[in-house]
């Protein structure tokens, strides 16, 4: 599977308005979510499932590539793709977060599922 080609493709789908998806469109989002393993089954009366099946699908695909290159990553601590939340009066994202900002927010009881990596 190529991503980018992938991640284009959802994100075209998710860019035309749902009265607009085509069959083919329709039929290549559950095509991507059975690849992946995203749990869709879309509804007849639902108007954006299709959206927010492409929208998890292109987030799967984020995630795949940030574990793939988390290895690399001279980080001891990194965030999954996407996440960007307040722990208090704290800003925590990609942006915001250092090493020493992680390790004392985790210490303060910030989830853990919020990271991708954690070497303690």
């Amino acid at each position: 599977m190529d991503n980018e080609k992938v991640k284009n493709e959802l994100r075209e789908i998710v860019n035309t308005p749902a009265s607009a998806l085509t069959a083919a469109q329709k039929r290549r989002v559950r095509a991507i979510a059975k690849e992946l393993g995203v749990t869709f089954e879309p509804k007849s009366r639902c108007a954006s499932c299709y959206h927010d099946a492409a929208m998890e699908c292109f987030n799967r695909l984020q995630e795949m590539e940030a574990k793939e290159n988390a290895g690399e990553d001279p980080r001891k601590y990194i965030l999954k793709p996407g996440v960007d939340v307040y722990f208090g009066s704290i800003r925590v994202n990609e942006t915001t977060l250092t090493d020493e900002l992680a390790e004392y927010i985790l210490e303060r009881g910030f989830m853990r599922k919020y990271f991708l990596k954690i070497c303690e």
